[in-house]
């Protein structure tokens, strides 16, 4: 498997590989969790681009990140009005 990051593998449990295909990978890494719930890898991407979104990260860097063309498409997508967005826009008044 290709090492990437710091923990050093696509899907890691305790610093180490849990497979050979990211599939088996994230099975594997969810049993391991004790995660019995339906959890898919795309909703680890659409958390961490709604997250870092809503946190200020600026949307050409969000893009680019997750591979868009058009930054129109990742806003669609993952910007979610949360009540403290509407509060923060309020408060600018």
């Amino acid at each position: 498997m290709e090492k990437l990051g710091r923990a050093g593998y696509i899907v890691n449990y305790g610093g180490g590989s849990v497979g050979t295909s990211i599939r088996g990978s994230w099975e594997t890494a969810k049993k391991r969790a004790g995660l019995a719930r339906r959890l898919r890898l795309y909703d680890l991407r659409h958390m961490a681009a709604s997250k870092l979104l809503s946190m200020g990260a600026d949307l050409e860097s969000v893009s680019k990140i997750l591979g868009h063309k058009k930054t129109d498409l990742t806003l669609k997508t993952y910007q979610h009005v949360s009540g403290s967005m509407k509060r923060d826009a309020i408060d600018k008044l």
